[in-house]
């Protein structure tokens, strides 16, 4: 996450009340905060990762400034591999379908699996936000 104390206190006890649903499991999930680009995400997967890829990257409500879409993108490509699962959701807003499709065209055309989700996890979800929408993405295989 960025280094929002707000963000990050409560990302923190998000994970903490979540991670009670499985206790009996070996789940190991952190937040922390993360430089984006491809300098932060190497320190990033240094210390974190210890240098391996991560298994899922969850992103949220990432894509409100184009400006910043392209290092997003070098960021994941950093932190995972051919076997790395994204899972990019967000609540919508006004310009959000805008903000997204810019974001798909960028990620498409550097290589990225799209796939939309949203149909089925309104299916599955009761009162699922109509605006909301659930993304996977598939990194580039030419990375590896």
């Amino acid at each position: 996450t960025d280094s929002n104390p707000e963000v990050l206190q409560l990302l923190q006890y998000n994970i903490k009340t979540n991670l009670e649903l499985f206790k009996d499991s070996q789940l190991s999930i952190r937040g922390v905060p993360l430089s984006w680009g491809v300098m932060g995400a190497a320190e990033f997967r240094e210390q974190h990762l210890a240098s391996e890829a991560a298994d899922v990257i969850l992103g949220s409500d990432l894509t409100y400034n184009a400006g910043v879409f392209r290092q997003l993108l070098d960021t994941w490509i950093e932190l995972g591999d051919s076997d790395t699962q994204i899972v990019y959701v967000s609540a919508g807003h006004d310009g959000f379908v805008a903000e997204l499709d810019a974001f798909r065209v960028l990620a498409q055309t550097s290589g990225f699996g799209w796939e939309d989700k949203t149909a089925w996890y309104r299916g599955q979800i009761p009162n699922f936000d109509q605006n909301a929408k659930v993304v996977f993405l598939h990194l580039p295989k030419d990375n590896w």
